[in-house]
This record gives C-alpha cells, sequence and structure tokens, in this order.
C-alpha cells in the first residue's frame, strides 16, 4: 500500500467533502439550518467524528508497536550477530570461511535494504536461509576441546536464533494496514468535514482552514502508513547497528 497514494486519495476525498458541504449550505432551503436540524447533525457528525477519532488512535498505536518491534529486533539481530562472530573467532582459525560467510550474508542485506544509490530497498537476496548453510557448517565442526564444544553450542544456538528473528522480520514486512479500516477512516472523515462544510459560513477564511485540516489528517494518514513500511521512505530504520557490526566482523 502506498502511503503517497493513499494520502493523497485521502485528502481529496476530504477536500471533495468541503467542497460539497459549502455547496449544499447555498442550496438547501434556510429551512434545514434551523437550530434543531443543526444541532441533530451536528450530533450525528460527533458520533462519525468519535468513531474516527478512536480508529485512527488504534491504527496509529498498532503502527508505532510495529515499528518499535522491527526496530527492536534489528538491534537484537545486530548483537546477536556480533556474539556469533566473536564465538566464532575464540573457536580457532578452522571457522575463518564460516566468519566470511556470516560477513557477506550481513552485507548482502544491508547493501539490499540500505543502498547507497538511489533505488527502491528490497531484502530479498538476504534470505533466512542463508543462516540454515551457517548452522550447517557450524554443526559440521569437530570441537578438540571443552571449550571449542561450548563455543560450537554457543554459535549453533545463536545462529537458530538469528534465523528465527530474521523469519519473523522478513513475514512481518508483509503486514499492513486492512483496506477496509483506510476506506473507513476516508470516508468518515469525508463525511465530518462535508459536515463542517455544510454547517459553516462560506468564507475565505473558512475555506482556508477547512483545506489545512483535510491536509493534515492526510499527513497523519501518510505517517501511519510509513510506519508499516521501516524499511522504506521518510521514516526508515537506521542501518547503523548493522554497519558498527559489519566493521567489527573477521577482526
Amino acid at each position: 500500500m502506498n502511503p503517497t497514494l493513499v494520502s493523497m486519495i485521502a485528502f481529496l476525498c476530504v477536500s471533495g467533502g468541503i467542497v460539497l458541504g459549502l455547496f449544499l449550505h447555498t442550496a438547501l432551503p434556510p429551512h434545514h439550518f434551523k437550530d434543531d436540524s443543526r444541532s441533530a447533525v451536528q450530533l450525528g457528525m460527533g458520533v462519525i467524528g468519535t468513531m474516527t477519532a478512536i480508529l485512527l488512535g488504534v491504527l496509529i498505536g498498532s503502527g508505532k508497536g510495529f515499528y518499535d518491534s522491527e526496530n527492536k529486533e534489528l538491534t537484537e539481530v545486530s548483537a546477536k550477530i556480533l556474539l556469533l562472530d566473536r564465538a566464532l573467532a575464540l573457536y580457532g582459525p578452522e571457522t575463518h570461511d564460516i566468519r566470511s560467510q556470516l560477513r557477506d550474508a550481513v552485507q548482502t542485506f544491508v547493501d539490499a535494504t540500505w543502498p547507497q544509490k538511489s533505488g527502491t530497498a528490497s531484502a530479498a537476496s538476504e534470505t533466512p536461509g542463508r543462516y540454515g548453510g551457517l548452522f550447517e557448517k557450524i554443526t559440521s565442526l569437530q570441537p578438540q576441546n571443552e571449550i571449542q564444544r561450548t563455543l560450537q553450542s554457543h554459535a549453533t544456538t545463536i545462529t537458530l536464533q538469528l534465523a528465527t528473528t530474521r523469519f519473523l522480520m522478513a513475514e512481518q514486512k508483509k503486514n499492513t494496514v486492512p483496506l477496509v479500516l483506510i476506506i473507513a477512516v476516508i470516508f468518515w472523515l469525508t463525511l465530518t468535514f462535508c459536515s463542517f462544510g455544510l454547517l459553516a459560513p462560506r468564507t475565505g477564511l473558512v475555506v482556508v482552514t477547512f483545506l489545512l485540516c483535510a491536509l493534515s489528517v492526510s499527513a497523519a494518514l501518510f505517517l501511519l502508513l510509513e510506519m508499516y513500511n521501516p524499511y522504506t521512505g521518510v521514516l526508515r530504520l537506521s542501518s547503523e547497528p548493522l554497519r558498527l557490526v559489519l566493521a567489527h566482523l573477521g577482526q
């Protein structure tokens, strides 16, 4: 779901609701705007406005939780990769090829997710299956003493944890806001702003204020959807944790 496209559609729909409300304000007969009618309209729109606020709050809270979860998992993966490299280094020189493979896997992931040149970030080339190959090589090591056996067991555990976390991160990238909820929010916002235009005087100040409000709610939807795309867009997660790890791998 493209955040920019959705926010533009939301702005157009809400702006259209404002224009429709202002048109109806001048087109309807005066008796439609008596106090009783205005109170009934305001009451109904108040219910819709409350539902919209609640749904937006839930979606923003869910998006923030998802974004924070991805950030935490990225930090944990970085720490585990460094621990795995240290364990392999302590094991002995026979793990040189494994450490090189680990570094290549991390470098591929960083280059694909945070490309130096402009382009769409994609981690498709760095899959959890790479850690399966590391696991096989680590388990095939032949420890010669108790220290090496302990380090091999430690490295095996970390590799399994890395594979699990990377699989979860890959699957979570498919998460997005259900389209029906976005449609509901845009529809409710359109109705709410239509009622604003219906009951407000047709002046330049009112129109500009309503358009700025429409822009604000559209921006809120944009930021909401951006939080569900933590590896792209304006709210992209920092690559610094993994780049710091890369600087120490193989040393």
